[in-house]
């Protein structure tokens, strides 16, 4: 799943995940990402809308987390990006 993650995003890439600090650029991203799935035992989107004004989009989804002591969980989540001209996500 984690290497499927770098083609979509620009080299100066920006994600916020929740309140957590910023990642900015690939390496941060790719760290970032990694280090909170070795938090989870593996997760699923469904999505609920989808929103597309120019570059910038919005989703709505359904995420159910899948716990390292085998529950799941189930939270609503909304997802804003932008993408440059190269259609990479940039923030």
């Amino acid at each position: 799943m984690l290497r499927r993650w770098p083609p979509l995003f620009a080299e100066d890439g920006r994600v916020v995940f929740g309140n957590a600090q910023a990642l900015a650029g690939l390496e941060e991203i790719h760290t970032g990402i990694t280090a909170f799935f070795a938090t989870i035992a593996g997760l699923h989107h469904e999505v609920v809308n989808e929103w597309y004004v120019g570059d910038d989009a919005i989703i709505e989804l359904t995420v159910t987390y899948d716990r390292k002591d085998g529950r799941q969980v189930t939270i609503p989540c909304v997802t804003i990006f932008h993408t440059d001209d190269a259609g990479k996500i940039d923030d």
